[in-house]
């Protein structure tokens, strides 16, 4: 038998290394567009941040271990994977909610001074243009209160927030169950290429 020479090692090493540099590449690209995917179907987007923040890259471990990660930036992106408990959501703490109230629901905005005088004593006017709001456990701040109010019908009370379900609505996990049979074959494709290196 002879010795494995050095430089042929390494060719083969990197052999490998590309390839499955490649079959990561390639498993990033498609888990991330299933997960896109996953949010249009189920209706989860709605300005499309969250549809425009999933994302992959590559993560390099050791020299000899490389992998591929997906996911987003977004803050709010955990409670909407997981859930949350049902809770209050004043509007200017959540813009989305306050644009799917008009534009969605049909709720209607309330004029200025058109709020009973027992809501607005809730409503004062702080320091530096700030205005805060006070809630029946909290107290938020915003710089513009008359946005804040809608109205669900005509007639009906203004009210200056939503109480939300909190209920998940998964879509990092399900992209990547839906991907799992084209990552193990990518991978096994990956391997016969660099084996026939060999």
């Amino acid at each position: 038998m002879e010795p494995v020479e050095p430089a042929l090692f390494e060719r083969l090493r990197e052999a490998f290394r590309e390839e499955f540099q490649h079959a990561c590449e390639d498993i990033g690209i498609h888990v991330s567009e299933r997960v896109k995917r996953i949010i249009i179907e189920e209706k989860i987007w709605y300005t499309g941040t969250l549809l425009n923040s999933i994302t992959w890259s590559l993560i390099e471990q050791t020299a000899a271990s490389l992998g591929v990660a997906v996911g987003t930036n977004i803050g709010y992106a955990k409670y909407q994977e997981y859930g949350t408990v049902p809770h209050f959501v004043p509007f200017h703490l959540a813009k989305i909610l306050y644009d799917q109230a008009v534009y969605d629901w049909g709720w209607l905005k309330v004029e200025p001074g058109t709020v009973s005088t027992r809501l607005s004593k809730k409503v004062r006017k702080g320091p530096g243009g700030m205005f805060s709001i006070t809630g029946k456990h909290q107290t938020y701040l915003t710089r513009d209160p008359t946005r804040l109010w809608l109205r669900p019908a005509p007639g009906a009370r203004p009210v200056w927030g939503v109480v939300v379900s909190g209920r998940a609505q998964p879509f990092l996990w399900p992209g990547w169950e839906q991907s799992l049979e084209y990552c193990e074959d990518r991978l096994h494709e990956a391997c016969e290429r660099a084996a026939a290196h060999l």
